[in-house]
């Protein structure tokens, strides 16, 4: 009897332990499904990330093998590279829809406010130039001659050519009838540039006095570069004003 009352108190607890058993067993499989899931779905959002990144190329190569007039670009033309075009000009470069031409009749860019130390110092002229840009636009040298809703006509050295554009920027500045101040036609290099202030300033320097008509800010300016390099020059300033620097601050006027 005891023994038998030994076994009917074990049974109970064999059959707990297989319980136990076959519910960490169930529990197992529920979690490896569950991982099995989860690496199935990281697999496919890697798959996805590759495919959109393939997408991504093949979309770029589709639009550089396009035809031509399936991706046409549209082009602006700017005439004048002073402080307007330059400014136009390295906006628009860097739109990928968009084609620059930038026309003028000279290589270089110049600041001309500072020119004037020039007609002194003509070597001044290397520390306000620059080459124009032309690695995101292209560059033509000429003059442009007209303008119809056709295009822009350009002359340069190989004659008159007409430029299409759908855009059209006219920086074309102003000019100054007092040369050098400003560059001209036949001024389209730096080095031809530089040569027209060499002249200018060997001619200053040879004369014995210099009248300069206009009292106001650039010519007070010019007085002032003569003078400071040669100091016993004669220099009159000629205006129509009963004061130098018309316009300007009483002490600025006394003080010039």
């Amino acid at each position: 009897m005891g023994a038998a009352s030994d076994d009917d108190e074990r049974q109970p607890l064999h059959h707990g332990e297989w319980r136990s058993s076959k519910c960490s067993a169930r529990t197992l499989v529920v979690e490896c499904a569950i991982a099995v899931v989860w690496f199935k779905l990281e697999v496919l959002n890697a798959l996805l990330h590759l495919f959109e990144g393939m997408r991504g190329l093949l979309a770029t190569c589709a639009d550089v093998l396009q035809p031509g007039e399936a991706r046409r670009q549209s082009h602006v033309v700017i005439v004048g590279a002073s402080f307007g075009g330059l400014t136009a000009q390295r906006e628009l470069s860097r739109q990928r829809d968009l084609k620059v031409t930038l026309i003028d009749f000279k290589r270089y860019f110049e600041y001309t406010p500072g020119i004037l130390r020039c007609f002194v110092t003509p070597s001044y002229l290397s520390q306000l130039t620059c080459p124009l840009p032309s690695s995101r636009n292209e560059l033509l040298i000429g003059s442009m001659c007209g303008v119809t809703e056709e295009g822009v006509q350009v002359r340069d050295a190989h004659g008159v050519r007409l430029l299409s554009y759908d855009y059209l920027l006219l920086a074309v500045g102003s000019r100054y009838d007092a040369d050098p101040i400003k560059p001209t036609d036949w001024e389209p290099t730096i080095e031809e540039r530089a040569n027209s202030w060499r002249k200018a300033a060997a001619k200053l320097a040879e004369s014995k006095s210099v009248i300069i008509i206009g009292a106001g800010a650039v010519g007070v300016e010019l007085a002032g570069e003569i003078l400071t390099e040669y100091p016993d020059k004669r220099v009159t300033l000629v205006d129509m004003a009963t004061a130098i620097l018309p316009g300007f601050d009483e002490a600025a006027s006394a003080y010039s």
